[in-house]
């Protein structure tokens, strides 16, 4: 890349982004609408190796972080057939259903992820 040319994080990961055709976010089923609700989740962390980013809406993502460590996304979560199993993550979809698809959310640090944390 040329001196002074620098390109933004999304650039360089925009081939390895995925938006589902179907238009909805593969977490909790509920339309994407482009802009700030969307993120970009790796099923597998970057620091264990992943690179594909899904579109999902952003309060999904947070929620996706305020449960689970990285080491356990990629050992346990990274699909996200496995995360809408997961018994947290399944009661938060359903509380989200009734949501429109641009609802925004807080969400605080689960205790579970802190009590995990504590263990290592």
């Amino acid at each position: 890349m040329p001196k002074g040319k620098r390109r933004h994080k999304f650039e360089e990961e925009s081939a390895e982004s995925v938006w589902p055709d179907d238009g909805l976010c593969p977490l909790c089923q509920r339309a994407l609408v482009p802009g700030p609700t969307v993120n970009y989740h790796h099923l597998v962390p970057k620091a264990y190796g992943g690179k594909r980013r899904y579109a999902i809406h952003t309060v999904c993502h947070s929620k996706i972080h305020s449960l689970f460590m990285e080491h356990e996304l990629a050992a346990v979560y990274n699909t996200f057939e496995g995360l809408r199993e997961q018994s947290d993550i399944a009661k938060f979809i359903h509380w989200l259903s009734s949501k429109p698809p641009t609802f925004t959310s807080r969400h605080q640090r689960s205790h579970k992820k802190d009590n995990k944390e504590s263990l290592l």
